[in-house]
């Protein structure tokens, strides 16, 4: 990716300078916006595109796979949280359960006391 040539929604033509992890530098040809980092590959799906089309199909697929595990990871964390709202429900109606149970058995002993 080095020295590829992006272009940005606002900045214009630039050219990446440093990768890193998942942040890119970029220079930017006009001077006034200098060096600016951004996420890689996030950044492309708003506001950065490679000027090579192969890179910029490469960067879409990545974040395809990214967005593809994030919402994995929240439809897991939101089926953990149903299941664990639906165990605390069943733990309170078992409980209300032995309750009454516990009721209905003081009661019958109470009459067979009065007999």
């Amino acid at each position: 990716m080095m020295n590829e040539k992006i272009s940005h929604k606002t900045f214009g033509l630039g050219t990446i300078t440093l990768v890193e992890d998942n942040y890119i530098h970029v220079v930017f040809d006009n001077q006034d916006y200098g060096e600016k980092i951004f996420n890689y590959p996030e950044s492309f799906g708003n506001f950065l595109k490679f000027e090579n089309k192969t890179l910029q199909t490469k960067a879409i697929a990545e974040l395809k796979v990214i967005h593809a595990k994030a919402e994995e990871e929240r439809k897991l964390k939101e089926s953990k949280e149903e299941q664990r709202i639906a165990d605390k429900l069943k733990a309170k109606e078992v409980h209300e359960e032995k309750v009454e149970l516990a009721r209905k058995r003081k009661t019958a002993k109470s009459k067979a006391a009065k007999k």
